[in-house]
């Protein structure tokens, strides 16, 4: 394996990062040089609709999700690709139909500014920041170890190097550039993707000799499931429950979570928000079929062959499949290792940087700020730098207990963020749609008493 990768594959990988490097370096250097809060948080709410949609949408299309949808196709089958296209239409429509025209008029620089202006009260909206800053931390440090262990299984460096690499690189440009640099790393980091996930899924074709190959192997494995109508909630994936459960979760995840509101802030319109949030709609459903597509090429290719990577012993757990499968079809093809690797990483970026600005902004606004308002603006873009350090530093070390996952990734992060997302979710939902419920009952904080309850089942 560490044969694999050849000059050409170290030198567009090296690219690929001091490229994003760079785009912080150029952004920190420019406009007001992120001296303010307004202009390093929220890029002086001048985001144009097109960059934002494709950060929106690279922003939770991760390299956990390259990789853990294919593990899912090819260990447990076809279930959850059937319902991801119902899924995506439902909660996108949902986010511009109700939320964004719902949240948008507020101005909210952080998500949980809206908590404390409904239920009155510091503590709802401190306690909702904490648990999002939580949740990123821990969806981050999932983000680092996927691409790490990737580059592990392929060429054998450690993930105890690829690691601090791939979490410096996020946390320089970050700081650096600020909004306007996560948004414009998130572009060039899309181009990256599609090109990369291109090229294996037509070379995966290719090798396995073309679509109705795939489709029959896959039936002849028993992983091609329609779906699955049954009410047993013991059964790990049904229609009923993906539908709900990640409808809920991603309904929060585009809507009300952190990165998102900054983004649709962050626009100077209402209408521009919502077109936005619509426009990702078909590169959702893209990425997500190409995703779980590249699984069912790997199980077609192996079933060919006649040889379970897993159950051979040639790699130690599944999120691995995918950069095992990349080396066994580019093996002779000198540069396709280093585009797919870049892919990888880049998917990881995006979402890291994500984190990490909404991070700051909701560590800075919701905890800080108003202890440190006297302070000059320039202090204040300061400290937002700092905070973006620090929750760096806190996602590496969560990536090195994550390199004890032995599971689908996807499953991890989805499990992470639901814990989290449902509660928040019906704390935002209950205070929009009544005005009966507050944030004390009978002397007794209501609101994060039934938030702490429900996360700690």
């Amino acid at each position: 394996m560490g044969s694999y990768l050849v000059w050409p594959d170290y030198l567009i990988l090296v690219s690929f990062l001091v490229i994003s490097l760079g785009i912080g370096v150029y952004h920190s250097m420019t406009g007001g040089r992120q001296r303010t809060t307004a202009e390093f948080i929220m890029a002086n709410r001048r985001l144009k609709v097109l960059p934002t949609t494709i950060s929106l949408l690279v922003s939770f299309v991760s390299a956990i999700s390259l990789l853990g949808m294919s593990a899912e196709m090819y260990c447990y089958g076809t279930q959850f690709l059937v319902n991801i296209v119902f899924v995506a239409i439902m909660f996108l429509t949902i986010t511009e139909r109700v939320i964004i025209p719902w949240l948008y008029p507020l101005k909210l620089v952080s998500a949980y500014e809206y908590l404390e202006r409904r239920y009155q009260s510091k503590s709802v909206r401190m306690f909702g920041a904490s648990l999002g800053i939580i949740s990123g931390i821990l969806y981050m440090g999932v983000c680092l170890y996927g691409p790490s262990a990737a580059l592990e299984s392929v060429t054998g460096l450690p993930l105890a190097l690829s690691i601090p690499v791939m979490s410096c690189v996020a946390v320089t440009y970050t700081a650096l550039g600020g909004m306007r640099a996560v948004i414009w790393t998130d572009v060039f980091q899309f181009v990256v993707m599609i090109g990369g996930l291109l090229a294996v899924i037509i070379k995966g074709l290719i090798a396995v000799g073309g679509v109705s190959n795939v489709i029959r192997l896959t039936t002849e494995e028993g992983r091609l499931e329609l779906a699955n109508i049954s009410l047993d909630p013991r059964e790990r994936h049904t229609t009923w429950g993906l539908l709900i459960g990640l409808t809920i979760t991603w309904t929060h995840a585009y809507g009300l979570s952190q990165a998102s509101i900054q983004r649709y802030s962050a626009v100077d319109r209402l209408y521009k928000a919502r077109i936005a949030a619509l426009l990702n709609i078909p590169p959702m459903i893209l990425m997500m079929t190409i995703s779980c597509c590249m699984g069912l090429i790997i199980l077609a290719f192996y079933s060919t062959v006649k040889c379970d990577p897993i159950a051979s012993g040639e790699i130690s757990n599944s999120n691995q499949l995918l950069p095992f499968f990349v080396a066994d079809i580019f093996s002779d093809s000198p540069g396709f290792g280093g585009l797919f690797l870049s892919t990888l990483y880049g998917g990881s970026l995006s979402s890291i940087s994500s984190s990490l600005s909404g991070g700051a902004a909701n560590f800075w606004e919701d905890i800080l700020e108003w202890k440190l308002s006297r302070l000059p603006e320039n202090r204040k873009a300061l400290i937002n730098r700092f905070l973006v350090v620090l929750l760096g530093a806190f996602a590496t070390v969560v990536a090195f207990i994550s390199t004890y996952i032995s599971g689908p990734v996807t499953q991890v992060a989805v499990s992470m963020i639901g814990s989290v997302a449902g509660p928040l979710m019906g704390v935002f939902v209950i205070g929009g749609i009544t005005k009966v419920v507050h944030w004390k009952v009978r002397g007794r904080p209501y609101v994060t008493s039934r938030v702490e309850g429900v996360t700690k089942l």
